[in-house]
Protein backbone atom coordinates (compact mmCIF):
# COMPACT_ATOMS: atom_id res chain seq x y z
CA UNK A 1 0.00 0.00 0.00
CA UNK A 2 0.98 3.30 -0.99
CA UNK A 3 -0.07 6.11 1.91
CA UNK A 4 1.19 9.49 0.54
CA UNK A 5 0.35 11.23 -2.64
CA UNK A 6 3.21 12.42 -3.12
CA UNK A 7 4.76 8.38 -4.37
CA UNK A 8 1.87 8.62 -7.21
CA UNK A 9 3.37 9.64 -10.78
CA UNK A 10 0.79 10.41 -13.88
CA UNK A 11 3.87 9.22 -16.25
CA UNK A 12 4.55 6.14 -16.81
CA UNK A 13 8.27 4.90 -16.71
CA UNK A 14 10.73 1.98 -17.18
CA UNK A 15 10.83 1.83 -13.02
CA UNK A 16 6.55 2.22 -12.30
CA UNK A 17 3.83 0.20 -12.16
CA UNK A 18 0.03 1.20 -12.34
CA UNK A 19 -1.69 1.71 -8.85
CA UNK A 20 -5.77 1.58 -8.10
CA UNK A 21 -6.78 4.17 -5.85
CA UNK A 22 -10.50 3.72 -3.86
CA UNK A 23 -11.70 6.21 -6.68
CA UNK A 24 -10.84 3.73 -9.59
CA UNK A 25 -13.10 1.44 -8.00
CA UNK A 26 -16.69 0.97 -8.92
CA UNK A 27 -19.64 -1.62 -8.95
CA UNK A 28 -18.02 -4.62 -11.07
CA UNK A 29 -15.16 -2.89 -12.86
CA UNK A 30 -11.92 -0.66 -12.91
CA UNK A 31 -11.07 2.18 -14.38
CA UNK A 32 -7.93 2.33 -16.16
CA UNK A 33 -5.34 3.51 -13.60
CA UNK A 34 -4.01 6.97 -14.36
CA UNK A 35 -1.87 6.68 -11.64
CA UNK A 36 2.09 4.89 -11.18
CA UNK A 37 4.61 4.62 -8.18
CA UNK A 38 7.64 3.26 -7.95
CA UNK A 39 8.80 -0.47 -8.96
CA UNK A 40 11.25 0.02 -5.44
CA UNK A 41 8.85 -1.05 -2.61
CA UNK A 42 11.15 -0.17 0.13
CA UNK A 43 9.47 3.75 0.27
CA UNK A 44 5.74 2.11 0.95
CA UNK A 45 4.23 2.31 4.07
CA UNK A 46 3.08 -1.53 4.31
CA UNK A 47 2.55 -3.97 1.59
CA UNK A 48 1.36 -7.61 1.55
CA UNK A 49 3.39 -10.28 -0.28
CA UNK A 50 4.05 -9.37 -3.84
CA UNK A 51 2.72 -12.92 -4.42
CA UNK A 52 -0.66 -11.72 -3.22
CA UNK A 53 -0.56 -8.52 -5.98
CA UNK A 54 -0.26 -11.28 -8.41
CA UNK A 55 -2.87 -13.80 -8.03
CA UNK A 56 -5.58 -13.49 -10.11
CA UNK A 57 -9.75 -13.31 -9.18
CA UNK A 58 -8.51 -10.53 -6.40
CA UNK A 59 -11.63 -8.84 -5.39
CA UNK A 60 -10.44 -5.07 -4.83
CA UNK A 61 -13.19 -2.98 -2.75
CA UNK A 62 -12.91 0.72 -1.83
CA UNK A 63 -12.08 1.03 1.79
CA UNK A 64 -13.22 4.63 2.03
CA UNK A 65 -16.91 4.32 1.69
CA UNK A 66 -20.27 3.40 3.46
CA UNK A 67 -21.23 -0.35 1.53
CA UNK A 68 -19.07 -2.46 -0.72
CA UNK A 69 -17.95 -1.21 -3.81
CA UNK A 70 -15.89 -4.16 -5.73
CA UNK A 71 -14.37 -5.80 -8.92
CA UNK A 72 -12.29 -8.71 -9.72
CA UNK A 73 -8.60 -7.52 -10.45
CA UNK A 74 -7.14 -10.33 -12.59
CA UNK A 75 -4.27 -7.55 -13.99
CA UNK A 76 -2.20 -7.81 -10.65
CA UNK A 77 -2.44 -4.02 -10.03
CA UNK A 78 -0.91 -3.04 -6.99
CA UNK A 79 -3.66 -0.94 -4.68
CA UNK A 80 -3.21 2.49 -3.28
CA UNK A 81 -4.36 2.52 0.97
CA UNK A 82 -7.55 3.42 0.16
CA UNK A 83 -8.22 0.28 -2.22
CA UNK A 84 -7.66 -3.30 0.13
CA UNK A 85 -8.30 -6.56 -1.74
CA UNK A 86 -9.02 -9.77 -0.94
CA UNK A 87 -8.33 -12.91 -2.36
CA UNK A 88 -11.11 -16.52 -1.18
CA UNK A 89 -10.24 -19.20 0.30
CA UNK A 90 -13.05 -21.20 0.12
CA UNK A 91 -13.81 -23.53 -2.31
CA UNK A 92 -17.38 -23.14 -2.36
CA UNK A 93 -17.55 -19.31 -2.68
CA UNK A 94 -16.85 -18.32 -6.34
CA UNK A 95 -15.22 -14.79 -6.23
CA UNK A 96 -18.04 -13.65 -8.96
CA UNK A 97 -20.32 -14.84 -6.86
CA UNK A 98 -19.19 -13.12 -3.76
CA UNK A 99 -18.57 -9.80 -6.16
CA UNK A 100 -22.26 -10.30 -7.53
CA UNK A 101 -23.44 -10.09 -3.57
CA UNK A 102 -21.42 -7.32 -2.09
CA UNK A 103 -22.31 -5.01 -5.03
CA UNK A 104 -26.05 -5.54 -4.26
CA UNK A 105 -28.41 -2.85 -3.10
CA UNK A 106 -29.32 -5.46 -0.10
CA UNK A 107 -25.34 -5.34 0.73
CA UNK A 108 -25.94 -1.68 0.33
CA UNK A 109 -28.86 -1.24 2.85
CA UNK A 110 -27.03 -4.45 5.09
CA UNK A 111 -23.84 -1.95 5.73
CA UNK A 112 -25.96 1.18 5.88
CA UNK A 113 -28.03 -0.06 8.43
CA UNK A 114 -25.57 -2.11 10.11
CA UNK A 115 -22.48 -0.58 10.23
CA UNK A 116 -22.21 3.37 10.90
CA UNK A 117 -18.10 4.21 9.70
CA UNK A 118 -17.20 5.83 6.74
CA UNK A 119 -14.85 2.98 6.33
CA UNK A 120 -15.25 -0.74 4.97
CA UNK A 121 -13.41 -2.92 7.27
CA UNK A 122 -12.13 -6.54 6.76
CA UNK A 123 -14.75 -7.61 10.08
CA UNK A 124 -17.47 -6.13 7.99
CA UNK A 125 -17.02 -7.99 4.32
CA UNK A 126 -16.37 -11.07 6.94
CA UNK A 127 -19.59 -11.14 9.00
CA UNK A 128 -21.64 -10.45 5.90
CA UNK A 129 -24.18 -13.39 5.70
CA UNK A 130 -23.44 -15.32 2.67
CA UNK A 131 -25.70 -17.98 1.68
CA UNK A 132 -24.90 -21.18 -0.48
CA UNK A 133 -27.98 -20.77 -2.94
CA UNK A 134 -29.18 -23.36 -5.52
CA UNK A 135 -26.44 -23.86 -8.25
CA UNK A 136 -28.64 -22.09 -10.85
CA UNK A 137 -29.15 -18.88 -8.93
CA UNK A 138 -25.72 -19.33 -8.10
CA UNK A 139 -24.41 -19.32 -11.84
CA UNK A 140 -26.65 -16.93 -12.97
CA UNK A 141 -25.02 -14.31 -11.04
CA UNK A 142 -21.68 -15.36 -11.90
CA UNK A 143 -22.94 -15.16 -15.42
CA UNK A 144 -24.08 -11.62 -15.17
CA UNK A 145 -21.01 -10.81 -13.60
CA UNK A 146 -18.89 -11.65 -15.53
CA UNK A 147 -21.00 -9.93 -18.57
CA UNK A 148 -21.60 -6.84 -16.98
CA UNK A 149 -17.77 -6.64 -16.51
CA UNK A 150 -17.52 -7.45 -20.27
CA UNK A 151 -19.19 -4.27 -21.23
CA UNK A 152 -17.81 -0.92 -22.05
CA UNK A 153 -19.86 0.98 -19.52
CA UNK A 154 -19.12 4.17 -20.05
CA UNK A 155 -21.19 3.97 -23.68
CA UNK A 156 -23.94 1.20 -22.71
CA UNK A 157 -25.01 1.98 -19.41
CA UNK A 158 -28.42 0.91 -20.24
CA UNK A 159 -26.91 -2.85 -19.94
CA UNK A 160 -25.00 -1.81 -17.21
CA UNK A 161 -28.26 -0.96 -15.06
CA UNK A 162 -30.09 -3.65 -16.58
CA UNK A 163 -27.67 -6.28 -15.66
CA UNK A 164 -27.56 -5.04 -11.95
CA UNK A 165 -30.93 -4.71 -11.31
CA UNK A 166 -31.08 -8.29 -12.82
CA UNK A 167 -28.45 -9.42 -10.06
CA UNK A 168 -30.30 -7.89 -7.06
CA UNK A 169 -33.59 -9.55 -8.06
CA UNK A 170 -31.49 -12.55 -8.13
CA UNK A 171 -29.74 -11.82 -4.76
CA UNK A 172 -33.48 -10.52 -3.23
CA UNK A 173 -34.99 -13.98 -4.16
CA UNK A 174 -31.60 -15.97 -2.45
CA UNK A 175 -31.79 -13.61 0.83
CA UNK A 176 -36.19 -14.11 0.79
CA UNK A 177 -36.76 -10.26 0.54
CA UNK A 178 -39.71 -9.58 -1.21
Amino acid sequence: TVSNERSLKTQKSDDTQCVIRGFDIHKFYLDTPDYYVSSDYSSFQQMAKETMYRKKGRIIYRFISRYPVCAIDDSQLLTLNSANFFILNDEILDPYYVVGILNSSLMKFYFEKKFSQLKVLRSHLESVPFILCDNESKDEIVSLVKKIMSLDIKSDTRAYDEIKDRIDIIVNRIYKID
